[in-house]
């Protein structure tokens, strides 16, 4: 499984539970902000280990989408991809899905708390 994440950890709980139940283990796709928060990244990466979740951390340099769809398509293993709905890679991810689809069968579950609609629009 792999979380997605600029070093907010709002959806961590969620990923943590999810590997769990799957005997999974989890990549923590870091980009943005996450890439010169050493603390912060460290602090995640210590929930992980306490809740017994194996992983790996990949960092993704230009936090891209296509650097997002390229690591998706090389890890056919995934069963879930998990984020923050505030996230923005993962925001872009899910309005490009026409140009992820060729490399993602897997879902993406955003997790958080949704502004009202009105909000968003003024």
């Amino acid at each position: 499984m792999a979380w997605i994440t600029d070093g907010s950890d709002q959806s961590l709980d969620y990923a943590l539970e999810v590997c769990s139940r799957q005997q999974a283990e989890l990549d923590l796709v870091l980009h943005g902000k996450a890439l010169t928060d050493v603390n912060g990244v460290n602090a995640l990466q210590s929930s992980v280990s306490n809740a017994g979740i194996a992983h790996h951390s990949i960092v993704l340099k230009g936090s891209s989408l296509k650097e997002l769809t390229d690591y998706i398509g090389n890890h056919a293993n995934l069963i879930y991809l998990v984020a923050s709905i505030g996230n923005p890679l993962a925001h872009a991810l899910s309005e490009n899905m026409s140009v992820a689809s060729k490399r993602m069968n897997i879902p993406l579950v955003l997790c958080g708390e949704r502004k009202p609609q009105a909000m968003l629009q003024s």
